[in-house]
């Protein structure tokens, strides 16, 4: 069933990604499909609080409600059609409970991914989490889009407090590089100590910036210690409007797989992302048209889907396989394809 325009009415339309940080990053792409063929729908997204500013100024998005806050307000909406991008329990009992003229739901492959994960291959093509949301949307008749890199969207005083910090910080212009060694899964974090060898190196070509949250800063504060010299360490030190903000400015961003991976591609900063216990081949690579994923493709990788539990080998071979050297050839490519294009 589409939903229709009743009454003269514009249709009302919720979305509901709860979490995590890169997943909701990676919904955006859906936002521009909808309007797309709804450009008069009234569009409202559901999140969990703590990401809630991910989503600000995005001109796609007329409402944003939390999960913490608004569910009692929400059950007294009527919606046309209620888009469940997260198929967990928690969001389908919910969207059951709503009073929507009509519910859909995206495949998430769950099991299909398992046994990716369990069984290292198996006979079917991998598809791209944003394209699984995109096919979400067939039954409202949208067409596939061309253009699937996900946005991000700040204000210009947005931009500004951002650069203020960096002036404040001693940065004086010219290339900026960012690298963001944390993630929530120990085991998908490439060692600090290759982090701080290409931060020392790449420091020649311009100023290196570190990200982090609060749970990272003696991660980034060891880097910055092996680095030598005086990288900007922002571990711990911003909000989400302040990193995206950050990240947008940076020639490009170092990074394992994690969310600030996917907010780097949706403010158009290019990545290079190193992956390991995790596999692009799961569906959550990067998809900006300049990033560089870096995979040494291992026999038991993937071993789990978000990098969670602990590797059974003598080694972590999949980190392990990825060198230093790796990363700045992948890191110099970046900056030199830019530099050809100015």
């Amino acid at each position: 069933m589409r939903p229709t325009l009743k009454g003269g009415k514009l249709p009302k339309i919720l979305i509901i990604r709860l979490s995590s940080l890169g997943d909701i990053v990676l919904t955006t792409p859906v936002l521009r499909a909808l309007k797309g063929k709804f450009p008069q729908a009234q569009v409202s997204f559901l999140t969990k609080g703590r990401y809630r500013d991910l989503l600000l100024s995005n001109p796609e998005i007329e409402r944003i409600f939390t999960w913490e806050d608004d569910l009692k307000r929400l059950r007294g909406e009527r919606f046309d059609l209620c888009l469940d991008l997260q198929a967990n329990p928690q969001s389908i009992t919910f969207s059951l409970k709503l009073r929507s003229t009509t519910r859909i739901r995206y495949k998430k492959r769950h099991l299909r991914r398992w046994a990716l994960t369990k069984f290292k291959w198996i006979p079917f093509h991998p598809i791209h989490t944003v394209d699984l949301y995109l096919r979400a949307l067939a039954p409202l008749g949208i067409n596939p889009i061309k253009d699937k890199t996900p946005r991000l969207y700040l204000k210009e005083e947005e931009r500004e407090r951002a650069r203020e910090l960096l002036h404040q910080e001693g940065y004086g212009g010219g290339k900026l590089i960012g690298i963001s060694p944390g993630a929530r899964w120990e085991k998908k974090r490439w060692p600090m100590e290759r982090f701080a060898q290409v931060g020392r190196e790449l420091a020649k070509e311009g100023e290196v910036i570190l990200f982090g949250d609060a749970a990272d800063q003696p991660n980034t504060k060891r880097i910055a210690q092996l680095m030598g010299g005086k990288p900007i360490d922002m571990g711990g030190r911003t909000d989400l409007r302040l990193l995206m903000g950050l990240v947008e400015q940076c020639e490009l961003l170092i990074t394992n797989d994690s969310g600030p991976m996917h907010i780097a591609t949706g403010v158009g900063t290019p990545v290079v992302a190193i992956f390991g216990p995790t596999h692009p081949k799961l569906g959550f690579a990067p998809l900006g048209v300049r990033d560089i994923v870096l995979s040494t493709n291992q026999p038991c990788s993937p071993c789990s889907l978000h990098g969670e539990g602990r590797c059974r080998r003598a080694k972590r071979f999949c980190m392990e396989g990825i060198t230093p050297a790796n990363v700045l050839a992948a890191a110099y490519s970046i900056l030199r394809r830019d530099q050809g294009d100015r």
